[in-house]
């Protein structure tokens, strides 16, 4: 009966320790792992952006869109699928960390300010802010803009 005993507790230690090990090696798998954060923004498009706005408030997304401007008091992107709603676009003062914001204001200040004479296309990631009584109702605060194309409008 002693020998039953004995045994009996260093087994329970050994599946002690075996449990205590699994559930490290378990613990170390989930803190390391990368789980998705605010910094890595959605993939979206601007017409399912304003369809439901409200899931899309504060959060980061990266959307393709054509850039539209006045060159004096607006700067908005829309999606030919969706075109008679327009976002606004709210650029950085000053943007020394991406290019890609100094070459849209480029785009969109050359020749004639704004775009009148001239598509603008980008790829455009930033974090959305919804007020339904803001003009516009929806603004993207721009973090970054790639993959900016310039086509001339004929006349």
């Amino acid at each position: 009966m002693q020998l039953w005993g004995e045994l009996s507790m260093r087994l329970l230690r050994l599946i002690s320790n075996c449990s205590i090990v699994l559930m490290s090696v378990s613990l170390q798998e989930n803190l390391c792992s990368s789980p998705p954060t605010e910094s890595q923004p959605t993939e979206a498009t601007l017409c399912v952006i304003q369809s439901d706005p409200e899931s899309y408030d504060k959060k980061s997304v990266s959307f393709d869109g054509r850039i539209r401007s006045d060159g004096t008091h607006y700067i908005g992107a829309d999606d030919a699928r969706c075109p008679k709603k327009m976002v606004g676009l709210l650029l950085p003062h000053s943007s020394n960390e991406h290019d890609g914001i100094n070459a849209l204001r480029s785009a969109i200040f050359s020749g004639a300010p704004g775009t009148i004479d001239k598509d603008i296309s980008a790829r455009v990631t930033g974090r959305v802010k919804v007020d339904p009584e803001g003009r516009p109702p929806i603004v993207i605060q721009v973090i970054k803009v790639e993959n900016i194309k310039v086509t001339a409008k004929t006349q």
